[in-house]
């Protein structure tokens, strides 16, 4: 446990009404915890008794030191560029993370051995560098909350219900949208704007190109042009994700000038 005091700041009856009145989604941590202890809270409060009698507090800054100690090189840990460093660092601690949580919700033990931890080491080296950033999608995905009641009002919400008025589909692509996002950032902050301004200047050539085919083959419809952009390469990105979340990007109201549309609206608001 990094630099908590005090684990259980609630009571732990407290804790347990907060368990039983959750109405989260089944697939949900609380409602696995829920699932187990039902109505049982003297179960529930010896679990909670034993973790908090055998719990190791462990200073987070003696964690880093060992890390850099040990891995600093292998991360290309340099003066002239921490930022990469610690991007790969992050993203490291994000592949143990999404692994833990995963084996927590089966209820199994987790355990990384030497072999895991190599691999996922080799693949942030690979996917991070000093050309480009390749965070996996799998666990940005896990990591990135999603509240679709927040961003209806958004144009890029409404341009996609025109493509298909479904929950499952809208949020798919809102979270391509938001993994591009975030691959945006990075980039400009490592100073490869112009590499942004490549993809974009072609993911719009390539939206003009399938609107003129579309039209041209008597087919424009928002799902149609949706789906051709999706299938037109872009030599500036590694992998689908990226490439389909420059599509809703680009659909933002904030895009003025090169702004995509599945469907064309008069007086937008």
């Amino acid at each position: 446990i990094f630099d908590n005091e005090n684990i259980f700041f609630d009571s732990f009856e407290d804790i347990f009404k907060k368990i039983s009145l959750s109405k989260n989604k089944s697939t949900a941590l609380i409602s696995k915890v829920k699932e187990i202890y039902k109505d049982d809270f003297e179960k529930f409060e010896k679990d909670c008794m034993y973790i908090q009698e055998n719990f190791v507090k462990l200073d987070k800054f003696a964690v880093e030191d060992k890390i850099n100690e040990k891995y600093g090189q292998l991360l290309f840990q340099t003066k002239n560029n921490p930022q990469l460093y610690e991007l790969r660092l992050e993203e490291l601690f994000k592949y143990i993370q999404f692994d833990l949580l995963d084996v927590i919700g089966q209820r199994k033990p987790y355990l990384c051995g030497l072999n895991r931890f190599h691999t996922y080491l080799e693949n942030v080296i690979q996917r991070i560098n000093i050309n480009d950033v390749e965070l996996n999608y799998a666990i940005f995905k896990k990591d990135t909350p999603l509240f679709l009641e927040e961003i209806k009002n958004k144009r890029e919400y409404k341009q996609l219900a025109f493509c298909k008025d479904d929950e499952k589909f809208i949020s798919k692509h809102i979270m391509y949208g938001l993994y591009y996002q975030k691959y945006r950032i990075l980039s400009l902050e490592a100073d490869r704007s112009q590499r942004i301004v490549s993809i974009e200047n072609r993911t719009f050539e390539s939206f003009e190109d399938a609107v003129d085919i579309l039209k041209e083959e008597g087919k424009d419809k928002p799902f149609f042009r949706l789906d051709k952009c999706k299938n037109s390469s872009n030599c500036y990105l590694n992998n689908d994700e990226a490439k389909f979340g420059v599509l809703i990007y680009m659909t933002r109201e904030e895009e003025a000038e090169r702004q995509l549309s599945w469907k064309e609206v008069e007086n937008e608001q």
